[in-house]
């Protein structure tokens, strides 16, 4: 299930760096997902009272961020 993806609840207050970044200009990307996907984050964003694209942009946040960490923690390893 995507929810389970998601990690529970994640509101927006939660990132104060995404809340200043969101702020500042934004670019548009398109991408296409099964009906099934587009039906549970149109659930989970309506949940939130926040706009998909909202959802998707934290969501990618959050992976940004865990990304950069792991990223930076194997540079140390290393």
């Amino acid at each position: 299930m995507i929810s389970e993806f998601f990690g529970g609840d994640m509101m927006l207050s939660e990132h104060s760096a995404y809340d200043q970044m969101a702020r500042k200009n934004t670019a548009k990307i398109t991408f296409t997902c099964p009906p099934e996907m587009k039906q549970e984050l149109e659930s989970i964003a309506e949940s939130e009272r926040r706009t998909v694209s909202n959802l998707v942009e934290g969501v990618m946040f959050d992976w940004l961020e865990s990304k950069k960490a792991s990223l930076s923690s194997a540079k140390v390893d290393k």
